[in-house]
């Protein structure tokens, strides 16, 4: 049932259509003439259900009937467009009889009025473009309406809705398709809820030639390099490659940043996706040294062993050494799903050279769970980047930075109660009282997976 705020309660037992069955096929039609819609089901192996609709005897409510007598070829009038106007609002309807598999409803069109007597207006577009107006109907009849008599013409809305975003991809020279090798994660694990094959590219934004302007990265994927778009005087972009080779992995998360303290901005390149097996050479992240043109060079020396599946790079001086260090978010171990990934803290040297130095500052990274996202914060004003974590089948994690260590204090901070499918993090002081809060991305509703308290 429709409950008029874009929800629908499930009425089957309560209207006496719970009895099981394996159906294949369903039809309503008002077969009684009585002004409601009965409905008949086809079974296999069963005989059919036909169900007689009781609305009309026992809520006493309206109705309105019409036939649609179009023009050859189209004499059904399919795809014909209506909409009647009662004291509780408008109804729409586009008339398309056929639904499900080998089910054709009957070709007359059907408006439940409920308590409403009075139509105010019916208007009807027919497939030819003409229009027809009609108004003040009485309800509880049946009416047939004629194409010929039709003697409007309708005329689109051409009106540009006023939007806060318009697309301006072409204007601007923003021409990009993503690429890349079709495979199916189910065929290694049958039961997976998602594939994560398909978990980027990242995208990044600075700018990365030093002109003033901000350009942007869009990740590569296994055996497609990634693209820089650069931005020219009057906003348009000019793309390019990365490098001339393509990326060996899906480049899940990319962070510009100065790596090297030489006033440029370097990249960084997560490796991830599932498509190889875990510890495979190709998942090892790639830092690409800028030359402050903007044309960037692996360094193979700068990172330490990281072949694992990731999805997030985010980038802060945790230890107030002057430099940038970074925390690498894990997302997987391909074909090994939900096992924690391993996540770890990478130390800067100063010189754009990294340390993993997780075991020794932040052990609990290495198994911390599925990582989606990772922000550097703040949280309790004491002058020291504390971590904050999101994943998959993970609550939202809070690493306190001590000065000497990253201390799991999810616990402390209450929020060992808020496991999800969490995919994204932000902060802001968005009530305006001078600290930082915090909004984080769940799966949602709008899923066939239904969570529960247990």
């Amino acid at each position: 049932r429709n409950n008029r705020n874009l929800t629908f309660a499930d009425k089957s037992k309560a209207w006496g259509l719970g009895e099981p069955s394996y159906s294949n096929g369903a039809a309503y039609a008002d077969f009684d003439n009585d002004g409601d819609q009965d409905l008949i089901i086809s079974n296999i192996d069963a005989e059919a259900f036909v169900y007689r609709n009781q609305s009309r005897e026992k809520l006493n409510h309206h109705y309105l009937q019409l036939k649609l007598a179009g023009t050859a070829p189209n004499r059904q009038a399919l795809g014909a467009r209506l909409k009647i106007t009662t004291a509780r609002g408008p109804q729409y309807y586009e008339h398309y009889p056929v639904k499900g598999f080998k089910s054709m409803q009957d070709n007359t069109v059907h408006f439940g009025l409920g308590v409403d007597t009075l139509i105010k207006s019916l208007e009807i577009v027919w497939p030819s473009g003409e229009k027809q107006i009609l108004k003040n109907l009485k309800c509880d009849q049946v009416l047939t309406l004629q194409q010929t008599q039709a003697n409007l013409k309708y005329t689109p809305s051409l009106a540009v809705p006023k939007t806060y975003f318009k697309e301006v991809s072409q204007q601007l020279g923003v021409r990009y398709k993503a690429a890349g090798e079709d495979y199916v994660d189910f065929k290694i694990q049958p039961a997976l809820p998602h594939k994560f094959s398909q978990s980027g590219p990242g995208i990044a934004v600075g700018d990365a030639d030093g002109n003033g302007l901000e350009d942007f990265y869009v990740g590569g994927s296994r055996n497609y390099t990634g693209n820089l778009f650069m931005q020219q005087p009057g906003g348009k972009f000019t793309p390019r490659p990365l490098t001339a080779s393509p990326a060996t992995s899906d480049e899940t998360g990319v962070l510009f940043f100065d790596a090297d303290q030489d006033g440029d901005l370097d990249l960084y390149a997560v490796g991830g996706g599932s498509e190889l097996a875990a510890g495979h050479p190709s998942y090892q992240d790639k830092l690409y040294k800028n030359d402050g043109q903007g044309i960037f060079t692996i360094d193979a020396n700068a990172l330490p062993d990281t072949k694992v599946s990731g999805s997030c790079v985010t980038s802060a001086d945790f230890d107030r050494d002057g430099d940038l260090d970074l925390f690498v978010g894990g997302r997987l171990v391909p074909a090994q799903y939900p096992l924690p990934a391993p996540s770890c803290l990478l130390r800067n040297n100063g010189q754009g050279h990294f340390t993993d130095v997780t075991p020794q500052l932040a052990p609990e990274l290495q198994k911390i769970g599925l990582v989606t996202a990772a922000l550097w914060t703040d949280t309790d004003l004491d002058g020291r980047l504390d971590l904050l974590l999101t994943g998959e089948w993970m609550p939202l994690t809070y690493f306190k930075n001590t000065g000497k260590k990253l201390v799991n204090n999810t616990s402390t901070a209450g929020l060992s109660h808020t496991s999800g499918w969490w995919n994204s993090l932000n902060a802001g002081d968005f009530d305006k009282d001078g600290d930082i809060d915090y909004v984080a991305g769940n799966l949602g509703l709008n899923s066939k997976y239904k969570a529960s308290k247990e």
